[in-house]
């Protein structure tokens, strides 16, 4: 079939207009392809985040409620899941880490938050939560790192006062003003600490000092935590002396001379202390009185002498301790009253093997306000407002068991100063193991225990009292250089616990 010459030039043309067409069209598409997204992507985005949001309904709303058990189940079901991103898993870690919290397990809420920081190395609560848990298990200098991780994050007033309450518990009063001073400065925004008690703790840490000496002169950073949800706020404390033990010498040959020496500046880190006053009795009559920190007495070999000093302070309130001091050849012995005299190499257990020192509340144990001394020079005492009885059934051990009760609004309980057996035990340089055993009486408890070591205090909150015995352990390492290890055993108002078989162990 023979085309014209007409017909091949205009089948020519339009092939030409065709393709041209085909070409424009086909990047006409490319530029949509561009510039559109893939819808189905972004739906499918949506729809996992949907789906998480969804998920976190019911934990959270267990959380909310106080279910923290099982949010804990839920939050855990969650953080195994592959459909979360970074930052849905970061959440996911930190709800799980404060549910282990609230559930006493700080172990694990630390290994959760820790993770919840790696998913998001930006989550200033966490570090914060992170610095207030590592206070609590008396790991200070974790505490403090993860604070000031907190604030470089974000510089907000309740991290600052966080860090500050860190440096007070730890002695370190000199940094603590100066976070103070920071809080100060922005304290009318905050919406978790009581102000005028800020203000008060500053200036009575400050003493005679000027706040210059304690500002850098740099610009103040108060910002106000928009959102404070789940931050943990390290509790206020009333401010208190720490202490009212006394270090006794007794020095000479045939002349004795009777040394007792308060320490205020390291008791009175709050400047509360107004005086403080002596009196020395022998044979039940008062010899010699002073007002003065220390007293230096001429005393006879053989003889007894009950030693007394009051400290008034903060008002009208005081405190009282009493030694009772029999003078010996080399020394002198401070038991003599209210058990046989037992010298040091005598000093050993008569239950429990592996102990290095044991109180198991034998009927001649008899705790009061002022002191028990027991025979291995350990100072047992009862704070105001709590009511201790010997009990003689419902032991764990050949002895009783002491029933503690809390009548007052404010935390109270037991004390022991353990600082004899520093030296009597070689206890310096080493790590000891502290067990006990404790029930619970009342449906709530809130056991707390404080270690201190001359100015330092390890704190314990850790325990799950249940209404059977069980036995708790704590763990303390003593520095070589160091003069005071005191055991302070507190419950909250109206609780009442049970406590038997005290041990003390050295693990290295």
């Amino acid at each position: 079939m023979k085309i014209s010459f007409e017909k091949a030039v205009m089948i020519t043309i339009i092939l030409i207009v065709l393709i041209s067409s085909f070409s424009l069209y086909s990047q006409y598409i490319d530029i949509l392809n561009i510039n559109i997204p893939d819808t189905k992507t972004e739906e499918n985005k949506k729809s996992l985040d949907l789906r998480f949001y969804t998920s976190t309904i019911k934990p959270d709303n267990l959380y909310t409620a106080g279910e923290f058990e099982k949010a804990r189940d839920e939050y855990l079901k969650l953080a195994f899941s592959d459909t979360t991103n970074t930052d849905q898993k970061s959440y996911v870690m930190f709800k799980l880490g404060m549910s282990y919290y609230y559930l006493k397990d700080n172990e694990k809420a630390v290994n959760a938050l820790l993770k919840s920081t790696e998913y998001r190395s930006d989550n200033a609560n966490a570090y914060n939560n992170l610095a207030v848990i590592f206070q609590k298990m008396g790991k200070i200098e974790k505490a403090i790192e993860y604070e000031n991780k907190a604030i470089d994050v974000l510089p907000v007033i309740e991290y600052k006062y966080n860090l500050a309450k860190i440096y007070e518990r730890n002695g370190d009063y000199e940094n603590a003003v100066k976070q103070f001073y920071i809080v100060s400065k922005g304290v009318y925004n905050m919406t978790l600490v009581d102000p005028i008690k800020i203000q008060n703790r500053m200036y009575n840490l400050m003493g005679s000092k000027n706040i210059k000496d304690y500002s850098d002169d740099k610009p103040v950073v108060a910002m106000r935590l928009k959102d404070p949800q789940d931050v943990l706020i390290i509790d206020e404390g009333d401010m208190d002396i720490k202490d009212i033990n006394f270090d006794v010498k007794v020095s000479g040959n045939e002349t004795k001379l009777l040394t007792c020496i308060y320490n205020i500046k390291e008791n009175d880190p709050y400047n509360l202390i107004k005086s403080v006053s002596w009196e020395i009795e022998k044979d039940n009559k008062v010899i010699y009185k002073s007002n003065k920190d220390s007293i230096r007495v001429t005393v006879d070999q053989g003889r007894a002498y009950s030693v007394n000093l009051t400290v008034h302070y903060k008002g009208n309130k005081t405190k009282e301790r009493t030694t009772q001091i029999l003078i010996t050849p080399t020394g002198y012995k401070t038991n003599f009253k209210t058990s046989e005299i037992v010298r040091t190499e005598d000093q050993k257990t008569k239950w429990y093997n592996s102990a290095i020192y044991e109180q198991v509340f034998e009927p001649s144990f008899q705790i009061s306000t002022k002191g028990y001394y027991d025979r291995f020079n350990v100072i047992w005492r009862k704070n105001l407002n709590s009511k201790v009885e010997l009990m003689e059934k419902d032991v764990m051990d050949t002895g009783g068991a002491l029933y503690i009760v809390n009548e007052s609004e404010n935390p109270t309980g037991i004390e022991a100063n353990l600082s004899a057996l520093l030296n009597d035990k070689k206890l310096k340089g080493k790590t000891i193991s502290i067990k006990f055993w404790a029930r619970k009486i009342t449906s709530k408890e809130n056991l707390k225990i404080v270690m201190r070591v001359d100015n330092k205090q390890f704190p314990f909150d850790d325990f799950d009292l249940v209404y059977k015995w069980k036995q708790f352990d704590m763990t303390l390492a003593i520095p070589e250089e160091c003069k005071g290890l005191t055991f302070a055993l507190t419950i909250g108002q109206d609780e009442e616990i049970k406590m038997d078989g005290f041990i003390i162990t050295v693990l290295d």
